[in-house]
């Protein structure tokens, strides 16, 4: 859509709006969701009647701009409630729930080799503990055998 620079200024997504002819919400998602990581489902579709809004003020009536904006205001009401859009919002849902599973199960790993590293670290301590008091065990053996050979050859 060819839209005065004055007017895009005005607009937060402007690359969208010059970028299509015929505005959609769910053209309007779709672009959002390639741009952004968040996408709060009332701010948004808020955002989107707000810039219909702010283009449709900006031409006069007669203007190819103000006609097309106002056909997209006129069928927002329902586009908001169609099946498509919709999907797009369950969709966002779910991808939200599996980034969350995902970052769950990062932790859970990460916990798991923490847990195996310590546990790891505690049996070569243990392990360690042994072998030094089996050489401490094995020295005595050896000083108390070199003392009964003194004795016995004294």
């Amino acid at each position: 859509m060819k839209l005065n620079e004055d007017v895009c200024k005005k607009l937060s997504e402007p690359a969208y709006w010059i970028s299509i002819s015929k505005p959609s919400l769910f053209g309007y998602l779709n672009y959002l969701a390639q741009t952004k990581d968040s996408l709060p489902k009332d701010k948004i579709q808020s955002q989107y009647v707000s810039e219909l809004t702010i283009i449709k003020r900006s031409y006069k009536e007669m203007d190819e701009q103000y006609n097309t904006v106002a056909e997209a205001l006129e069928y927002f009401v329902n586009e908001k409630t169609s099946e498509e859009v919709k999907d797009f919002w369950e969709d966002k849902k779910l991808d939200q729930k599996l980034h969350t599973l995902d970052k769950k199960r990062k932790l859970v790993e990460a916990e798991g080799v923490v847990n195996f590293l310590q546990t790891g670290n505690e049996r070569l301590n243990d392990t360690s503990k042994m072998v030094h008091k089996s050489q401490l065990n094995f020295m005595e053996q050896k000083v108390k055998d070199a003392n009964k050979v003194k004795r016995f050859n004294v």
